[in-house]
């Protein structure tokens, strides 16, 4: 069911320069997702998030690697791409030897949170059966009477 819709799901990637490029060749050269944007967090320079927000709010992305602070300007923008964490300031307890984003492992993590994510966002995308019984409602009819010949 991801193959219809997996080579035209955008992603964006925000996050330490060796994740940030090591993510885009990844996702963009070796499985072909078009890449919405990347940004690059490096040591002593402080990012400019303003540049960040106004991608975000311009090119949202189906699946968004970065740290909490770009599930915050998701949640502001009101996008509604799936978030990965991929960087800091995010949730700690994600970094330990199962969660790679190298070697083989990496690949393969990566390959599944993508597949995760693209099934979220079509359930979010799907009409759920409360509204699908609201517009699918029949239309009553009269009660048939038996008749006594």
């Amino acid at each position: 069911m991801t193959q219809d819709f997996f080579g035209t799901a955008s992603f964006a990637v925000v996050a330490t320069e060796t994740y940030a490029r090591g993510l885009r060749h990844f996702l963009e050269t070796e499985l072909g997702l078009p890449c919405a944007f990347s940004f690059s967090r490096r040591p002593g320079v402080k990012p400019d998030n303003e540049s960040i927000r106004k991608a975000i709010k311009e090119t949202p992305p189906l699946i968004m690697f970065g740290s909490f602070n770009e599930r915050m300007y998701l949640a502001e923008s009101g996008a509604r791409a799936m978030y990965i964490p991929a960087s800091f300031p995010g949730a700690i307890i994600r970094r330990h030897t199962g969660t790679p984003f190298m070697g083989y492992s990496g690949a393969v993590y990566i390959v599944q949170e993508i597949c995760n994510a693209l099934f979220d966002a079509l359930f979010n995308i799907l009409p759920l059966a409360a509204t699908w019984t609201k517009w699918m409602r029949p239309v009553a009819s009269a009660p048939r009477v038996a008749l006594d010949g």
